[in-house]
């Protein structure tokens, strides 16, 4: 067998071994997807992926998750529109920056991934809908990268 076969051969096992990890993930997840989650479109999912590339592309990948758990707890909450869409252009929430670029910004797989995730599992705290680089927003509950993230 040449070299090139074997790495087409390994590169395809390492493809399925991602793909059954991420099945069984999916599976485990779906089983415990809480109440409050809903189901999202497409396009709610490369809008929220949009979304959280913006504000914390350059954070880990843990700010990042709770960038778009503040965006579905906005969604989930009576206080706040019922779409992503509609959380995001609610004036005066996100920089004028954010919504210019949300049709153009290019999506890191890494990204889209995590905002997959929370598409599927829900927020990872439901009680946060504030996120800012300043900690006077409200009763901060975690201080990540550069974020702090609060509730009311």
């Amino acid at each position: 067998m040449k070299n090139n076969e074997r790495l087409i051969i390994t590169a395809r096992l390492f493809l399925l071994a991602i793909l059954a990890g991420i099945l069984i993930w999916a599976a485990a997840c779906h089983n415990a997807k809480a109440a409050n989650t809903r189901d999202f479109s497409v396009d709610d999912i490369l809008l929220l992926a949009a979304a959280m590339e913006l504000e914390n592309g350059c954070n880990s990948d843990l700010c990042l998750l709770y960038t778009g758990s503040v965006i579905i707890n906005r969604v989930n909450s009576p206080r706040f529109p019922d779409t992503i869409y509609g959380v995001l252009h609610q004036k005066g929430q996100y920089a004028a920056w954010t919504l210019r670029h949300l049709d153009t910004v290019k999506i890191s797989e890494r990204t889209l991934s995590l905002a997959l995730k929370l598409a599927m599992c829900g927020s990872l705290d439901t009680e946060i809908i504030f996120q800012s680089m300043h900690p006077e927003l409200g009763h901060v509950k975690y201080h990540i990268d550069t974020e702090y993230f609060a509730t009311e």
